[in-house]
């Protein structure tokens, strides 16, 4: 997609050019069409940083070299990272409770 981007391609169905703004409003899109499919809130978590992934990545100027170790450094991947060990380790003192 990133190269897509870059090079102006066209899409086949409609030949509209892949732009930074088509695929912004197509992830959008998908986005708001898959959240109704998440049954909790922490899997709406997982769609809207997939996307936001995604979006970061392929918008960039540059591709990354090394995307997962891009990802590692990355403010959004990291920040749902941390959201998930955090309820894991409430979770955990949930139970140690009971």
């Amino acid at each position: 997609v990133w190269q897509w981007i870059r090079h102006q391609a066209r899409l086949e169905d409609d030949g509209r050019v892949v732009s930074r703004q088509l695929v912004t409003e197509l992830t959008k899109e998908l986005r708001t069409d898959l959240s109704p499919l998440c049954h909790s809130e922490r899997t709406k978590q997982k769609l809207h940083t997939a996307a936001d992934m995604f979006l970061e990545v392929v918008l960039k100027r540059h591709f990354p070299e090394f995307i997962t170790s891009y990802l590692n450094m990355d403010h959004t991947f990291l920040s749902s990272q941390s959201t998930r060990e955090e309820e894991t380790v409430e979770a955990g003192r949930q139970r140690a409770k009971l």
